[in-house]
């Protein structure tokens, strides 16, 4: 377009927009902290080339996403929702999560999952009929 903008103005709109989306992420934080049922799963992917992890807490309102380099407690803790969390915690029964003082919920994607490996592998019926 023939614009040319200084760095340091996108550097210094960068900052303007951290600060003020600050609140706002603190907002979504207290509202998943203080809801009954939230959903906690993390992912994969690449930073600047580098293996990290997305991880994720939502509820049917809001989602609050985190990258880290870790995927453990150390990320789990840095998002700060699951540590205080007292409500039902929906996750895939990865062993990190079950630590945590709430009530702990299978997500049923996994949970189906499992039940079609069951059924598939092993010829249960029941599994089927589960599913």
């Amino acid at each position: 377009m023939g614009i040319k903008i200084c760095p340091a103005t996108i550097i210094r709109a960068e900052k303007e927009c951290f600060q003020n989306l600050e609140c706002f992420e603190n907002i979504i934080r207290e509202k998943l902290m203080t809801s009954y049922v939230v959903h906690f799963d993390e992912t994969g992917m690449k930073i600047e080339g580098k293996r990290h992890w997305l991880h994720v807490a939502s509820n049917d309102k809001y989602t609050c996403y985190l990258p880290h380099s870790k995927r453990g407690a150390e990320a789990i803790d840095a998002m700060g929702i699951l540590p205080e969390f007292k409500g039902v915690a929906v996750h895939d029964g990865w062993k990190p999560y079950n630590v945590y003082d709430c009530d702990h919920a299978l997500c049923n994607a996994h949970l189906q999952r499992e039940l079609t490996g069951i059924e598939e592998n092993y010829k249960q019926q029941w599994a089927k009929e589960m599913n």
